[in-house]
């Protein structure tokens, strides 16, 4: 009977020994798996960051080279306009009222060198400028009145050339729309880009250059504004190494030895990007460009990062870097509390095991309920960053990027069935006086407003988003034209009788385009269509709807 028990308890006790080791053994293995898920997890929802970051600001650069292309078919048409300097300026200066982020607008003429522009000073005043060789050849800046007549003369500069001019030439070389060097602005205060582009005629003499210049400050805005919702660091930098925006509070130019120099991310007060600048440095090559994104860790003052590197370009000669940067806690933090408990749970069960093999087993079913919640905590956190990486940060409406992904598929289905489809584009009117007056948190709610206004007005089918800034837009499934002018008009009435906060009225103007109108099959081709009718609707007083 003694040696029956003895058998009996060495199997026993050799039964619940290997039980502890496998709960050891799975213990280390879960808290492995749950690293590993998420650094994978890390890159994914990082991917998805600079994607948002990129349709962002790409459809904010899209702008100036719309009023490029649009300023340039009205010349090639009538190219006696480059002779009505006044005609020119007054609708360039209805642009620049109309779109706050443009800072200037001209062209540069072949014949004689001469140049016609329109431009937004510092002060908020605007300007004329021009050069007209019958007269004299020197180049003069002028501030203007409101009915844009000059009042005074700001600036005169002798000997002046368009086509001398760096932006000037390189269009014309390039033969296409391009970008300029990104500079500093006369005001010291900011940077920004220019988009130009060559004007020919049918037979190819080229009649000039037409040019649309804005500030880029709004992407630093858009950063912070990211970097306020999510635990983000984000920096986009030039291949040289300079700040274009930044989620830091830092400005992207410096006073430096007398003078305005940009900012480089080497040299940041930020301790992110200039830790960030210096892993890049050392092993990334951003110079020569990047073949796909590039996803790494990194630690910042003994705080680790997950790191990603997103290339930035497009076919105008745009190349620039988006960096992002997660902090490891952010993710980890629940996976590695939970795992630890797995651990040391599994752990006491191996010393305990030659005792009571029983609440091993209980403990194991409780550590591997924990290691569940523990994975279920990392979906739900999932679901929530893909939710704000689809989903505008301030009003709840979709983003741009989750617009044209719905956008591409109805395209598929109007190339398979021919079912048409509509797009309205809108803008708040005079929206920068609300902010002016009353303050960007009023601005802001004005904005959630609207989205609600939005919402009401359209079908559960209707796709709703924010475009950037205050300007909205909406797809309208199997909607012909005619019917999708109906709903502009609803929503156009809405925002008119609306009262918004602090008593606020506001107005609206309306694009409206639809597939089957359009020649292309393309969705950026659509969108450009809508943006061209709502400037006709901000040309012809605001306030109402212009259809294609």
């Amino acid at each position: 009977m003694f040696s029956i028990n003895r058998s009996y308890v060495r199997i026993v006790l050799t039964l619940v020994g290997l039980m502890a080791i496998t709960a050891t053994v799975i213990g280390v293995v879960s808290f492995s798996g749950g690293h590993k898920a998420a650094t994978d997890m890390a890159a994914q929802l990082q991917g998805q960051i600079a994607d948002t970051v990129q349709d962002r600001v790409q459809a904010f650069l899209e702008r100036p080279h719309v009023l490029t292309h649009m300023n340039g078919l009205k010349v090639i048409e009538n190219p006696a306009s480059l002779d009505d300097p006044h005609a020119l300026s007054t609708s360039w200066l209805n642009q620049l009222h109309a779109f706050d982020s443009m800072q200037t607008i001209a062209v540069g003429i072949e014949e004689q060198g001469n140049f016609i522009g329109v431009g937004r000073a510092a002060d908020g005043h605007f300007t004329i400028a021009s050069r007209n060789l019958d007269a004299d050849n020197h180049y003069r800046v002028f501030q203007v009145d409101t009915q844009g007549q000059p009042i005074k003369t700001l600036t005169e500069i002798r000997n002046y050339d368009a086509r001398e001019r760096p932006w000037y030439q390189a269009a014309v070389q390039a033969d296409q729309a391009i970008w300029s060097p990104i500079y500093i602005w006369a005001a010291g205060t900011s940077i920004g880009l220019t988009a130009a582009l060559p004007i020919k005629e049918a037979d190819g003499r080229l009649l000039g250059v037409q040019q649309a210049a804005l500030s880029l400050d709004f992407i630093s805005d858009h950063l912070q504004e990211l970097a306020g919702n999510l635990d983000q660091k984000v920096f986009i930098v030039e291949p040289n190494g300079l700040l274009v925006g930044t989620s830091a509070t830092e400005a992207v130019v410096k006073i430096e030895n007398q003078g305005v120099e940009r900012v480089s991310m080497l040299s940041s007060t930020d301790p992110f990007t200039q830790a960030a600048a210096q892993y890049l440095d050392q092993h990334i090559d951003v110079v020569n460009g990047l073949d796909k994104p590039v996803y790494t860790a990194f630690e910042v003052a003994d705080q680790r990062y997950f790191l990603s590197v997103t290339r930035m370009d497009d076919s105008r000669g745009l190349n620039w870097v988006i960096v992002t940067g997660m902090p490891q806690a952010t993710l980890m933090s629940n996976t590695h509390t939970t795992l630890r408990i797995t651990l040391g749970i599994t752990l006491a069960a191996t010393l305990a095991a030659m005792l009571l093999g029983v609440v091993i087993a209980r403990q194991l079913v409780a550590a591997e309920r924990r290691l569940t919640q523990a994975n279920q905590q990392l979906l739900d956190s999932n679901e929530k960053l893909q939710y704000v990486a689809s989903t505008d940060n301030l009003t709840g409406l979709m983003n741009r990027r989750k617009f044209l992904d719905i956008a591409e598929r109805e395209l598929l289905q109007y190339e398979r069935y021919q079912r048409d489809f509509s797009i309205i584009l809108m803008d708040l009117d005079h929206f920068k006086q609300v902010n002016d007056q009353y303050g960007h948190n009023v601005g802001d709610l004005v904005l959630k407003q609207t989205a609600e206004i939005l919402l009401h007005c359209s079908r559960k089918q209707d796709a709703v988003a924010r475009w950037g800034g205050e300007e909205f837009i909406l797809l309208l499934p199997a909607t012909e034209l005619d019917t999708a002018v109906l709903v502009a008009e609803r929503i156009r009435r809405s925002i008119e009788d609306y009262n918004y906060e602090s008593g606020i009225k506001l107005t609206g103007s309306f694009g409206v385009v639809s597939l089957a109108r359009l020649d292309a099959l393309d969705i950026g081709a659509l969108v450009n269509a809508a943006d061209e009718r709502l400037y006709q609707s901000k040309h012809g007083g605001r306030n109402q709807v212009s259809v294609s």
